[in-house]
């Protein structure tokens, strides 16, 4: 080799825990938000996953490896701005859903300039798909989270209706919007159950304790 990559591994290494630090006060900046508390989950284990670089033997391999790790912060930066100005500032037009992956994970942080409105998540992982609700946008509290797991496919639905019953009814529209803005095609498993008015369904006045 014409180059020290004994030199350049521990000055990668160096990289890497500089770029997890940098996404560690990132986090803190915007640690009101839950979904950016979320976000930054996923950003760390992105950065985990390339926290050593033992295949480079040549310098082109290491610059890819640093661009990557700059990256995964800088577009937790990005993201993390964009769904703060979606919730606080006037003006702008209503916030889509934001794909983070294509097929897999997308959120969406709707205005709050008005009145409070939850955020939303929405992900695969591991065969199934988690929804999450945060009832506020802007702050982390106790029971301000529902998550629904289960695996839903463009098959049918899996899920038990006592499961699907206890989601309000504009959250199953979020949902729905969520799986569209990831391109996944499903057949969701509320029609008649969201219409009639009985005990067991959801009340657009249901709260989570």
């Amino acid at each position: 080799m014409d180059f020290d990559a004994l030199g350049l591994h521990e000055k990668y290494r160096c990289y890497y825990q500089g770029s997890k630090e940098a996404l560690s006060l990132l986090e803190r900046d915007r640690r009101g938000m839950p979904l950016a508390k979320l976000l930054a989950t996923r950003a760390r284990t992105a950065l985990d996953m390339r926290s050593s670089i033992d295949y480079a033997d040549d310098s082109r391999d290491f610059a890819d490896g640093y661009a990557a790790l700059a990256g995964i912060v800088a577009d937790y930066a990005r993201l993390c701005g964009e769904l703060h100005a979606d919730v606080t500032q006037a003006g702008r037009p209503e916030p889509p859903w934001r794909v983070v992956e294509r097929g897999r994970f997308a959120v969406r942080a709707p205005s709050a300039v008005r009145r409070p409105q939850p955020s939303y998540a929405l992900e695969a992982a591991h065969g199934t798909w988690s929804f999450w609700v945060f009832l506020s946008p802007s702050r982390t509290q106790e029971g301000s989270t529902v998550t629904i797991s289960g695996p839903i496919s463009a098959g049918g639905p899996t899920a038990t209706q006592v499961q699907w019953g206890r989601i309000l009814p504009e959250w199953c529209d979020q949902l729905g919007y969520g799986f569209d803005a990831l391109g996944v095609k499903v057949r969701l498993p509320w029609t008649d159950d969201l219409a009639k008015p009985d005990t067991d369904g959801p009340r657009r006045d249901d709260h989570i304790a």
